[in-house]
């Protein structure tokens, strides 16, 4: 059974994270009808493969460098979840809305950074924010994975669904669009408004690039960059997104990369072992 919340029918105690503080109507965005997305629409574009290839065939190594900074100084802020924990409730009831926010990521074929960017709002809120207790967390949680799959999707994606037809794949619950954008406020105020963040995706396209063994760039980038992407994306099933270092687990694929396509791990080892070095620099001057 699909129920339908909206916040005129939630309790005081339901709705304290939800005060009328993040319901300035001034800051959400209009939902225009004409601009919903198709699910079937092919949101892949070669275009777009070959712009970000030539881009990072023209950065050089203190491009990636930048990047593993911020990262460094990014990761001191986002620690182990407090409130999952140990709680195998909340743990339980997370799987399910990151099953579902991939569910929907499938449906509508976002990109996979909106995947990614989705469950790091989540954890991120999770980890500085209690919900209120419900059987398996119940709506909370739902409106919660409906809020940070919106954000995202509006970070990453040219084209959003509207807020209702976001919610398809058999949710438990359905929100009316002011409810969610209530909830996008908040998720956003807890996050300090940082919804940029350094993900793996930020440095997988400059390793690929760097293995000069590709055959055909455009066709070996893009099948690579694919293969990549589905083995993070497959980390955000886990207890807790933020215990994976994104640089780390970039370094690994373009091992498996070079392995599985036969190409050179050469540059590879050096890039790692040239940034793990600048990394403990980094450390012990701080």
């Amino acid at each position: 059974m699909i129920y339908s919340v909206s916040t005129n029918s939630l309790s005081p105690t339901d709705t304290m994270f939800m005060s009328s503080a993040y319901s300035t109507p001034n800051l959400y965005c209009n939902e225009v009808a004409d601009e919903v997305m198709s699910p079937n629409a092919d949101l892949i574009c070669d275009r777009d493969v070959e712009h970000a290839t030539l881009d990072f065939l023209s950065y050089d190594d203190s491009f990636i460098i930048s990047l593993f900074d911020s990262e460094i100084d990014q990761m001191r802020e986002l620690e182990s979840l407090p409130h999952v924990r140990g709680d195998s409730g909340l743990i339980s009831a997370r799987k399910d809305a990151v099953n579902w926010v991939l569910k929907v990521h499938a449906c509508y074929r976002f990109r996979p950074e909106t995947a990614y960017l989705s469950v790091n709002y989540l954890d991120r809120f999770l980890s500085s924010q209690s919900l209120p207790q419900q059987g398996g967390r119940g709506w909370p949680l739902q409106l919660l994975s409906v809020a940070c799959l919106a954000l995202a999707a509006k970070m990453e994606e040219t084209s959003v669904p509207l807020l209702l037809d976001l919610q398809v794949k058999e949710p438990k619950f359905l929100f009316k669009p002011k409810t969610v954008q209530r909830m996008e406020l908040l998720v956003m105020a807890n996050l300090k408004w940082r919804l940029r963040m350094t993900t793996p995706f930020d440095f997988v396209p400059y390793f690929i690039s760097k293995l000069s063994c590709l055959g055909s760039p455009l066709n070996d980038y893009s099948q690579a960059f694919s293969r990549a992407s589905d083995l993070i994306i497959s980390t955000c099933r886990g207890n807790s997104q933020m215990k994976t270092l994104s640089l780390s687990l970039s370094l690994s694929l373009s091992l498996s990369l070079s392995l599985s396509l036969s190409l050179s791990l050469s540059l590879s080892l050096s890039l790692s072992l040239s940034l793990s070095n600048h990394s403990s620099q980094r450390l012990s001057q701080q």
